[in-house]
């Protein structure tokens, strides 16, 4: 299986090849982002790891495109990014964009539609097989932002299965009581 690590950083996928432009990164292959096309064979990879780096691109659309394009048919491309709704989801002075779970649904032909088709932006196609919340993306350790006080590991979970099985009211209303999930977690299917 060839598999590529996108914006790897230090902690490079086992077995994949990296690219990231950070000069302490471990990637294989020192790559400006923004930059393209990748120097990246075409239909290449059978998975793509993209661990908290597409927030950090300038056009999300081009870069798609280019991971679409390296990706084999029906490779997946699992994506981890900050939830919208978190507290700090914007705290970092790179970030350019936050993530929804139905960020990913334009790119999905079931969820396309005369109002909401991707074909304004690009004509590439993901069939959305997962969609996950992650409330504490490092564990269940963290202290909550609210007095410091340790947050329990069965009430990380509870909010875990909880936001996730009520996802729409979690997004729209009572995730923001809670500081918002720290990550969303999705995995497409490339479909060429």
């Amino acid at each position: 299986m060839k598999i590529l690590d996108f914006g790897c950083g230090r902690k490079k996928y086992q077995g994949s090849i990296g690219i990231d432009i950070a000069s302490n990164s471990t990637a294989d292959i020192k790559w400006d982002l923004d930059k393209f096309p990748y120097p990246l064979k075409t239909n290449y990879f059978d998975f793509i790891w993209c661990h908290h780096s597409l927030e950090h691109v300038s056009d999300i659309f081009k870069t798609l495109e280019e991971l679409y394009r390296v990706a084999k048919p029906n490779a997946i491309i699992e994506v981890h990014v900050p939830h919208a709704i978190q507290a700090g989801a914007m705290a970092h002075l790179d970030h350019k964009r936050t993530f929804k779970l139905d960020t990913f649904d334009i790119f999905d032909p079931r969820y396309m539609d005369k109002a909401h088709s991707n074909e304004l932006y690009s004509k590439i196609k993901f069939e959305v097989i997962k969609k996950e919340l992650r409330y504490r993306n490092c564990g269940y350790s963290r202290t909550d932002k609210f007095g410091g006080r340790k947050i329990t590991n069965w009430t990380i979970r509870a909010i875990d299965v909880l936001s996730n099985k009520f996802s729409y009211s979690y997004e729209r209303v009572w995730g923001f009581w809670v500081g918002g999930s720290e990550e969303v977690i999705f995995k497409l299917r490339v479909i060429k």
